[in-house]
């Protein structure tokens, strides 16, 4: 028992190693850079899985004719955090170069991938859902491999090292799970940072963060800063609850007359902030001219419900181009604002662009 035991060790921590080291570093930066739910992103570490399967397939102490569960680690892992895309490709790879090697293990990889698309593992991440899965897969490979694998003397051993698969990537299965949900949960919180608690939308930390973000994939975009006129005065007359309200509609009436690729967050106060994902100025001021004519039209009622007025809002815009810092060019939109407000509000002006940044 002693030298069938210590080898599978072994060869479990050289699995183990070889997949938290190869696995870590892409997964890590994919996350980082919220790429866990592009298609393309998850097909290639999905493809990159089951790489590094067949990699320990063919280079540990477990590549024989019994169970080689713990060779599935990399793919189940990325599964857990990519999902069935992941999954599938993963598995369709490491397919492709065992399926004519060890038909009992390939009936166990085929049993896994199906049981896992059938209970989908990777929604809940449930530590008993995903163990009946590999329990399931290795007792159906040795069912239908028992008189196989009595003949060559090896049953008793395919039983043990079932056990130790079942055993190894139960703790992966967990560990793991654990390190996604404190990732989501610092998501969770991290939106929570950048969400402004009254309209749900984007506050400032969110707006800054999303034009650093386009500045990377475009030459040049509109930031348009939008104030609600005479705000102040819809607070006097009808309550700060109302104003609240009206903040919450011309909220929506905006965020249902934008494209679906411009973005828009609160500011501050009675000021949103719009990111018209458009390089030329014509888009951007018919876009502004839209709103304005969408909210001047609208009928708002007071917080009580038994008294209806009408608003206008003014907006600023100005040009950022990949070299413009952004609170110059937020500087340059509150200016033009600052003037649509001077001329008589319910109007767009047009800010000076930024000048380069000499690095």
């Amino acid at each position: 028992m002693n030298n069938d035991v210590l080898p599978m060790i072994t060869s479990s921590i050289h699995i183990i190693s070889v997949v938290y080291f190869a696995l870590s570093i892409p997964s890590l930066y994919l996350m980082a850079h919220k790429k866990v739910d592009s298609r393309a992103c998850q097909i290639a570490i999905g493809i990159f899985s089951g790489l590094i399967a067949n990699y320990i397939y063919k280079n540990t102490l477990l590549s024989s004719d019994a169970l080689l569960g713990l060779t599935l680690c990399p793919i189940v892992l990325v599964s857990l955090i990519f999902g069935p895309y992941a999954l599938f490709f993963g598995g369709l790879v490491h397919l492709l170069r065992v399926v004519n090697n060890s038909p009992h293990y390939t009936l166990f990889l085929l049993s896994f991938i199906a049981l896992s698309f059938i209970s989908e593992i990777w929604k809940g991440r449930k530590y008993t859902k995903f163990l009946l899965v590999i329990a399931v897969s290795d007792v159906f490979s040795i069912l239908l491999n028992w008189q196989f694998l009595h003949e060559r003397e090896i049953l008793n051993s395919s039983i043990i090292r079932a056990l130790f698969s079942i055993f190894f990537l139960s703790l992966l299965y967990v560990f793991f799970a654990k390190i996604i949900q404190i990732f989501l949960n610092i998501k969770v919180l991290e939106k929570r940072a950048q969400t402004d608690q009254l309209t749900g939308l984007p506050n400032r930390f969110g707006i800054i963060d999303h034009i650093n973000h386009m500045k990377i994939g475009r030459e040049r975009f509109y930031l348009s800063l939008i104030d609600v006129d005479f705000f102040k005065t819809v607070n006097d007359t009808y309550g700060h609850l109302t104003g609240d309200k009206i903040l919450v509609e011309i909220a929506t009436l905006i965020s249902d007359n934008i494209r679906g690729s411009d973005y828009l967050g609160r500011f501050g106060g009675e000021e949103f902030m719009l990111i018209i994902d458009a390089p030329d100025i014509k888009t951007a001021e018919s876009t502004l001219e839209r709103l304005l004519s969408t909210v001047r039209s609208n009928e708002f009622i007071n917080f009580e419900g038994d008294r209806t007025f009408r608003l206008t809002i003014s907006a600023g815009v100005a040009l950022c181009e990949k070299t413009c810092m952004p609170d110059t060019v937020i500087n340059s939109a509150d200016a033009a604002l600052y003037k649509a407000k001077e001329g008589g509000r319910n109007r767009v002006e047009f800010g000076v662009s930024c000048c380069p940044v000499n690095l």
